[in-house]
């Protein structure tokens, strides 16, 4: 039923012509994928699913396997989904048509995946992440601009970070993986946040982990 959904709203906003593809080969996820800003954004992921005491986790958009390994090493229940076979998940499938029944997992994580469509997509896709999980989502999104940034380091403390971001001063490239980043030209984070929140999701906390300046990250109650 939700295929129909999905023709009717994105006939609505002119963008039917655009198709989920595979934009990278499986070994791009090698040494040099994994710079120090993606291994953060890994360990915030890995610790908000496990504070929140979680039993069954949708991953959307596995990559190189590294959170859904974590998880399921603490005992959690992990199935994944991409639309790229050749990555080895549990199924083959796009963030916008998922074949799980409603509130099928306790929490579903879609990080570094919804700029990968146009918005519209990524917007229909919201509702498909609502409809899948029983309690919570993780969602993570790109924030670019340049950036200013002081660290603060106490030992048995947690990093604090103070940042000055700015507007970036360019549009998008179109042709490349990505179709839309907050912080561009007619972008603002604030636009995403409004729109999970059109989504029907509540907002338990806003991140931007310390010593990664590049993303958002969204933790976010099913209501």
């Amino acid at each position: 039923m939700h295929t129909s959904d999905l023709s009717k709203h994105l006939a609505a906003n002119s963008c039917t012509a655009w198709k989920p593809t595979v934009q990278v080969p499986s070994n791009h996820y090698n040494s040099d994928y994994y710079g120090w800003h993606r291994w953060v954004n890994y360990y915030w992921q890995l610790k908000t699913a496990l504070e929140t005491n979680q039993q069954s986790l949708l991953e959307i958009g596995i990559g190189g396997s590294i959170l859904a390994d974590a998880l399921r090493r603490f005992g959690i229940s992990v199935v994944t989904a991409d639309i790229d076979p050749e990555l080895n998940p549990d199924v083959v499938s796009s963030v916008t048509a998922l074949p799980f029944g409603n509130a099928k997992f306790d929490t579903v994580v879609c990080c570094e995946v919804l700029e990968h469509m146009p918005y519209p997509h990524a917007l229909y896709a919201l509702k498909e992440l609502r409809r899948v999980a029983r309690q919570n989502v993780l969602i993570s999104v790109p924030h670019v601009g340049p950036t200013f940034a002081i660290s603060l380091a106490v030992h048995l403390l947690p990093v604090r970070e103070f940042r000055i971001r700015f507007p970036h001063p360019k549009k998008l490239r179109t042709g490349g993986e990505h179709f839309w980043e907050c912080g561009r030209p007619g972008f603002p984070l604030r636009r995403f946040r409004k729109d999970l929140l059109k989504a029907g999701f509540g907002l338990i906390s806003e991140k931007r982990p310390p010593t990664s300046c590049w993303h958002a990250v969204f933790w976010l109650s099913v209501e």
